[in-house]
């Protein structure tokens, strides 16, 4: 079948086909596919096919699949190699590949849903829908800069999950193994680390759930918005930075065997060997939103984090 698709190929080098705006491309291609969309300012009913063709390292031809087609076009792309997605804004973007990079551009959809078994995913620019996933079966790495919409779902096993911006409703994140480094994180966001990794959030602000079995966090709260949780299972560290509204509007409960607050902290201080409650100075309680972190056999640093502080290592601005 390889062989008959090969020779198919050569033969079959360009074509143009006609086309609803709104159509649904729907792929299943064992080559590299490159999809974009027509210049807005071309004939949106047509779709324009070319194969490129390449001699590889071992004296075959590689195969490429180009596609231009409606910018208003939904995408359903399933395949073996990697998959390059341009800017679209139909309903759906679909993606799947077993061994190959996943790539996509500034879009907006209803649904954008991109799995690799093995490979990277890498969303630029801004990426919009109402529920985005991002999801490796087994190792890669997730890179993306703004994602927007209403649910997020971000899981790789084996890898490394890099966010620029997430302002999703809701956002989920899962490892089992690796580093997730998230900036500028929005509303509720659940984290699940369930073997081991090194977990670094800068410009918090929302409520968490954060679960790590293991593993080393570096965490960043600019306000907290409803109760919220971090909790180390086994051996760790933790650095916690407060935002000086978390100190103002915040109540911190904290579990641990071996916990350091640094005198940068403005905050009334209520501890004991195990354990340690952090209120506002100014004395008030009721009605404000906890943050309870149980780590009792990991290490615990607790220290203030200035506007400034935030700004910089949200957005990578050094004075």
């Amino acid at each position: 079948m390889v062989a008959m698709f090969r020779n198919i190929l050569l033969k079959f080098t360009k074509q143009e086909l006609p086309i609803s705006q709104f159509c649904t491309i729907l792929l299943k291609c064992p080559y590299d596919v490159n999809i974009k969309p027509i210049d807005v300012f071309q004939n949106q009913d047509k779709a324009f096919i070319t194969i490129n063709t390449t001699i590889g390292s071992d004296n075959n031809n590689d195969f490429t699949l180009n596609i231009d087609t409606s910018i208003k076009a939904n995408v359903h792309i399933e395949g073996d190699n990697n998959i390059n997605i341009g800017n679209f804004y139909g309903k759906y973007i679909k993606a799947y590949t077993k061994h190959g990079h996943i790539n996509l551009a500034k879009s907006q959809c209803e649904i954008i849903r991109l799995i690799t078994d093995n490979g990277d995913i890498v969303c630029k620019d801004v990426i919009q829908a109402g529920d985005i996933t991002l999801k490796i079966q087994n190792s890669g790495k997730i890179t993306t800069d703004r994602l927007q919409g209403l649910n997020l779902q971000a899981c790789v096993s084996n890898g490394s999950i890099d966010v620029g911006s997430s302002y999703c409703n809701k956002s989920n994140f899962e490892i089992d193994i690796g580093e997730l480094k998230l900036k500028n994180l929005h509303k509720h966001v659940t984290i699940n680390i369930k073997e081991e990794a090194l977990l670094n959030i800068t410009g918090f602000d929302g409520d968490a759930c954060i679960n790590m079995k293991k593993g080393l966090a570096n965490i960043q709260f600019s306000r907290i918005t409803e109760h919220s949780k971090i909790h180390i299972e086994n051996d760790g560290s933790l650095i916690l930075r407060l935002s000086d509204e978390c100190q103002k509007e915040n109540l911190i409960e904290l579990l641990s065997n071996n916990f350091v607050l640094t005198d940068t902290i403005n905050m009334n201080v209520n501890k004991n060997n195990e354990s340690c409650e952090l209120s506002p100075i100014d004395g008030k309680k009721d009605g404000l939103y906890k943050l309870h972190v149980n780590c009792k056999k990991a290490h615990v640093l607790v220290n203030s984090a200035s506007w400034s502080d935030l700004f910089e290592k949200s957005f990578g601005v050094k004075n």
